[in-house]
């Protein structure tokens, strides 16, 4: 994200197929801190984790926060399509620029379009 152009607000890791509930709540305290101007979701190809349950859990911490900024996710793994059809459904309820790219985009591809998104 640095190399893009961009500065992290915060960050966290979750792998090993998390809790979804965990989850939404790490992600709350995540959108917790001031200033956060887009939302990157990103992550190698995952074996194990269910890309589906994740994205979904982020998602529902993100409406609670009322923080409405633009998202780009960089995942893939299982149920990566459906995470991806439920995103786009989610983005399109709530008024939010979502972009969500799978594993044939690399991360720096997906960091810049972070920082494209914030440019807008």
């Amino acid at each position: 994200l640095k190399r893009a152009g961009g500065r992290p607000a915060n960050y966290v890791e979750m792998s090993g197929n998390p809790d979804p509930e965990q989850v939404q709540k790490a992600t709350a305290i995540v959108l917790s801190k001031p200033g956060i101007r887009a939302i990157w979701i990103a992550g190698s190809f995952a074996n194990f984790t269910d890309i589906q349950s994740t994205v979904n859990a982020v998602l529902n911490a993100i409406k609670e926060s009322g923080l409405l900024v633009p998202i780009v996710i960089r995942r893939d793994g299982p149920n990566a399509e459906a995470a991806k059809e439920d995103a786009t459904k989610w983005a399109e309820e709530n008024g939010v620029k979502l972009r969500f790219d799978r594993a044939d985009v690399d991360l720096d591809a997906s960091a810049n379009s972070v920082v494209s998104a914030i440019r807008l």
